[in-house]
Order: C-alpha cells, then sequence, then structure tokens
C-alpha cells in the first residue's frame, strides 16, 4: 500500500516526512514530489518508492494516489488556525534575516515579493498587520488566506488563488472524509502508535523540525494581535474544530480514520467512509 501525505504548510508536516523517511528510508520516500520537473509516481513506485509528500490540495493528491486503481492511504497534518497562520507567516519572514540571503534568492519571484511585504509588517502592531492581510496579493491569499480549508476544497489552478468562500468551507468539511488520517500539530506524537499498527510501519518520533530562529515573533496571545488574524482563519476554525471533534469522539490518541467524519466526500468521491452521526 502506498502512502501519500497531503502536507499543508506549518502543521507538523516536515515532522511527519521525517518520520517516514527515518522508517523508510531515504530511497522510499519521496518529499516534495510537486516541485519535481516532470516527476513520474508510477516510475517510482516501480523503484520501491512508498512514501509520497507534497504541498498539494486534497483532489490533486487523491487523484493521483487512486491513479490507475492504485492502493494507497491518505494522511494529512492539521493545526489550530490562528498558530498556523501566525506560524506561516513568521516561516516566510525568516528570509528576510541576513544569514537566509542565499536560501532567499533561489525563491520564486512572486514569493520574494511577498517575503519583502512582510518584511515591512511590525508584527506588534495589529493595525500594520491587518493592513497587510487585508491587502492580500494573489500569491498572499493562496499562502494565508484559510488555507487549510483551501487544501481540502481547491484543486491547484486559478482558483486557488482566489478567497475562499462560504461553499469552499462546506466542500472542505465533506472533503476531509477522504482523508484515512489526520495528526495535529502539538499531539503529533501521540498519534503515532495507532498509525504504526494500521500500517504495520514502526513509526519513531523524530523532534520538531522546520524550526526558524527567526526573532520576529507574532503574539497571538494579545488579544487585539489575534483579532487582526480572524478573517483569515475564520473558516479553518470551524473546520479544524470539526475535524478535532469528530477525532477525538472515535479516537482518543487525536488519530483519524476516515469513516469518523459522515458524508460521501464531493472532493474526492468514493474515498469518502460511511456515514455516522
Amino acid at each position: 500500500m502506498l502512502i501519500f501525505h497531503m502536507h499543508m504548510p506549518k502543521t507538523g508536516g516536515t515532522y511527519i516526512n521525517h518520520v517516514f523517511t527515518n522508517a523508510l528510508g531515504a530511497d522510499k520516500t519521496l518529499c516534495h514530489f510537486n516541485t519535481i520537473e516532470n516527476v513520474s509516481v508510477d516510475e517510482q513506485v516501480r523503484g520501491g518508492v512508498g512514501f509520497f509528500s507534497a504541498h498539494m490540495p486534497l483532489s490533486d493528491i487523491c487523484e493521483i494516489a487512486s491513479d490507475g486503481g492504485r492502493q494507497s492511504f491518505v494522511i494529512t497534518s492539521m493545526r489550530e488556525p490562528l498558530q498556523q497562520l501566525a506560524s506561516h507567516i513568521h516561516w516566510l519572514d525568516h528570509f528576510n534575516q541576513m544569514e537566509m540571503q542565499d536560501q532567499y534568492a533561489g525563491l520564486p519571484a512572486r514569493i520574494k515579493a511577498e517575503v519583502d511585504r512582510i518584511g515591512q509588517i511590525d508584527f506588534s502592531s495589529p493595525r500594520s498587520l491587518q493592513d497587510y492581510l487585508t491587502t492580500l496579493s494573489p500569491t498572499g491569499i493562496s499562502l494565508f488566506d484559510n488555507v487549510q480549508t483551501r487544501y481540502l476544497s481547491r484543486r491547484l489552478g486559478a482558483r486557488f488563488f482566489e478567497p475562499i468562500v462560504e461553499e469552499d468551507a462546506r466542500i472542505a468539511k465533506s472533503g476531509a472524509v477522504a482523508i484515512d488520517y489526520i495528526l495535529f500539530q502539538g499531539r503529533l506524537d501521540c498519534a503515532l502508535p495507532q498509525l504504526s499498527n494500521i500500517l504495520g510501519i514502526e513509526l519513531r518520533s523524530t523532534g520538531r523540525q522546520n524550526v526558524s530562529n527567526n526573532a520576529r515573533l507574532i503574539d497571538i496571545k494579545n488579544a487585539e494581535i489575534a483579532s487582526a488574524l480572524t478573517d483569515c482563519v475564520k473558516f479553518d476554525a470551524a473546520l479544524y474544530q470539526h475535524c478535532l471533534d469528530c477525532t477525538l469522539a472515535y479516537h482518543p490518541t487525536a488519530s483519524l480514520r476516515n469513516t469518523a467524519l459522515g458524508e460521501k466526500s464531493e472532493v474526492a468521491g468514493s474515498r469518502g467512509g460511511q456515514e455516522r452521526e
């Protein structure tokens, strides 16, 4: 059985990649395969790769995962939305540090432009943060506007760069049933024993990964700062709570099997489980 990881930004996905790489070996895993030109999943599978990870929306991941009748298992991780948004802005801001000049130079032009704008934000000022988030470019929208809902409701293409609306939120909630297992950032280690049993793979904690040393922080414990971020996570907040509630109701170790979420997925069709109240 192949494992496909929908890696949503700053939700603990790099940790998951390291866990599977350590368990299976680097030659059996392919991370960020969406950045590899002309990659053939079929060729990789013939070469022995069993774990694939990418920053790709659920519909695109599921299409690849089920292509040609593949037997596959789709996983992802989620994070409390304010934490995810603050962490993602903070992560992109770290490319503004002097020691990151070489990495900054290698970024796509549209990402550089966003990093430059982020560098002008006063993270201690709710007004400065709000001014940025209410004037997002299409790239900024794709990075910061309800990202977890975006990954569960949209496909790659022009609409991926448009604001999330109510219909997307409904599709995302329904579409979550196409995911075979959800882990939650902050309790990732708790899910590893159960995921190990399901997959028949010994998965061990690797400690935190992909941590920025950027000293500029966004204090979401500050009510005014949190309020400035709220519009960009309002749909994510509802989706996150829905998935968390279903997960804890059926799996107290904070993991999710696809039958826990209910109705058939509009995102991935027949990958959904049976309906439960």
